[in-house]
């Protein structure tokens, strides 16, 4: 199995540039592609302060990762166990264990494990002693702002009305889902 990790909110052209290297990767080496998120996003887990998170939907985010030739989508649930292994011991445990992992593709600025702690140094480390191999990607860049695309960053646009911006970030039209409730007549 070939194997990334994240939540991938909004599945933007950054994440849309890890998957497409991992199935790329997957298909050459005839492995399975697969995606490994959590539910709740950690962030969300940790924080006190709760508001509209998501750019997507649960199952939207399903349709797009199959659209975009993922194999395996993976939804662990983010609880205190799973907040509390260290770096190591989610590599031995999760990675090695219980998803036996060939490869896995990471973005440069990825960060894992109890506290954060884990980093591309200890993956590369533990890569050569479970005998995985690792890829790293580069971010994708906006054009006008120099910036990596992100699932803040698009959140902040969304919050302030700037459409086409999302739109660029996403790589298509951003819509949310609801029930309209009628008021008085």
């Amino acid at each position: 199995m070939n194997l990334t990790i994240g939540n991938f909110d909004g599945i933007h052209l950054g994440h849309q540039s890890v998957i497409k290297q991992l199935t790329d990767i997957s298909k050459s080496h005839n492995f399975q592609s697969a995606l490994l998120s959590f539910n709740p996003h950690p962030r969300e887990f940790f924080s006190t302060f709760k508001e509209p998170f998501n750019i997507i939907t649960p199952s939207f985010k399903k349709i797009l990762f199959e659209k975009l030739g993922l194999d395996i989508y993976i939804n662990f649930e983010f609880d205190k166990a799973l907040a509390s292994l260290r770096p190591d011991e989610f590599i031995q445990r999760i990675l090695v264990e219980k998803l036996s992992i060939k490869s896995i593709i990471l973005g440069a600025d990825f960060k894992f494990g109890k506290d954060r702690k884990g980093d591309l140094l200890l993956i590369k480390e533990k890569a050569q002693e479970y005998q995985f191999n690792v890829t790293v990607i580069k971010p994708v860049i906006e054009a006008n702002n120099k910036q990596k695309y992100s699932s803040s960053i698009i959140r902040k646009y969304i919050k302030n009305g700037m459409f086409e911006k999302v739109t660029e970030a996403l790589g298509r039209h951003w819509h949310m889902n609801g029930e309209v409730i009628l008021g008085d007549q």
